[in-house]
């Protein structure tokens, strides 16, 4: 397939009455779209004002919460890495990950993961950690930072994106890759 020449363009173009301009907004699209950004403004002042009154009545939890929407990461995140040398014995990744996570997960709150399915084999359950559950199940709560993903690893990725992109919640995950020769 080729892309269209000019002259197929603006045959087309006349075809379906669409103006010659190359590049073309009807006056009612701008319309919507200058609505749409309206709109989005107004939610954008009532979010601002929300949080700013959140600040003024919970200011440490503010705090908080903007450090981790901004990204910004606590002071000294970083002591809480374990060192290794080149002298070290071998350690498979996993259980590197897993020593890892462990070493951060008190010092950055906003660590969000799991596994799909292959929690004891990855190493991705921080010890001690609860499962992000509905309390009623009685297998965790809301205050959990493990995700039990089940059989899904594209899933799992999608919701890590989502939740990356949402912002304030770092995510992790694991799984294997297999491949096929």
């Amino acid at each position: 397939m080729t892309a269209l020449k000019a002259d197929d363009i603006k045959q087309l173009k006349q075809k379906w009455g669409f103006p010659e301009e190359k590049f073309f907004i009807p006056p009612e699209v701008q319309k919507i779209y200058n609505l749409v950004g309206q709109r989005g403004a107004k939610l954008e002042s009532d979010w601002n004002q929300l949080l700013a009154s959140y600040g003024k009545k919970y200011p440490a939890e503010h705090a908080e919460l903007t450090r981790r929407i901004t990204g910004e990461l606590p002071n000294g995140w970083e002591r809480a890495l374990p060192v290794y040398s080149p002298t070290d014995s071998a350690v498979a990744s996993r259980k590197l990950s897993e020593t890892v996570l462990t070493a951060l997960t008190p010092k950055l709150p906003e660590l969000i993961g799991g596994s799909a399915d292959l929690t004891g084999s990855n190493l991705t359950k921080v010890p001690k950690s609860v499962d992000f559950q509905h309390p009623a199940t009685g297998l965790g709560d809301y205050r959990g930072i493990y995700i039990r993903y089940g059989v899904r690893e594209h899933a799992m990725g999608a919701i890590m994106n989502g939740l990356a992109a949402y912002g304030g919640i770092i995510p992790f995950g694991g799984t294997f890759l297999v491949s096929a020769s």
